[in-house]
């Protein structure tokens, strides 16, 4: 579902969702193909999915993946550090639910 929440702001490269459903934090890394696709999903910082808050940031520190994908393509905006998704507690990726922007910080 993380993914095709986010397809919505452009073509995503690589995603991943770290952790287990039950743990009370999970986290999950989207890369995007340009800076464009990038702020759009920045966007979603605050709406709620599946009744939990998402926090939407750049991504904190080395990625190795990135690095090599930055590298093979000679290009070192495009890695997963354009996009960093931190999920809230209990995100879990089964089932459908529609995006509320409930975000209350304006």
């Amino acid at each position: 579902m993380l993914k095709q929440v986010f397809s919505q702001c452009g073509t995503i490269i690589d995603s991943s969702l770290n952790g287990r459903d039950e743990d009370p934090y999970r986290y999950g890394f989207i890369d995007f193909v340009n800076e464009d696709d990038r702020q759009r999903a920045l966007k979603y910082n605050g709406f709620t999915l599946v009744g939990r808050k998402l926090k939407v940031g750049h991504s904190k520190g080395n990625v190795s993946k990135s690095d090599s994908y930055a590298n093979n393509n000679n290009n070192s905006n495009n890695g997963m550090v354009n996009g960093m998704v931190g999920m809230m507690p209990g995100m879990n990726m089964m089932g459908t639910a529609g995006i509320n922007n409930n975000n209350n910080n304006n």
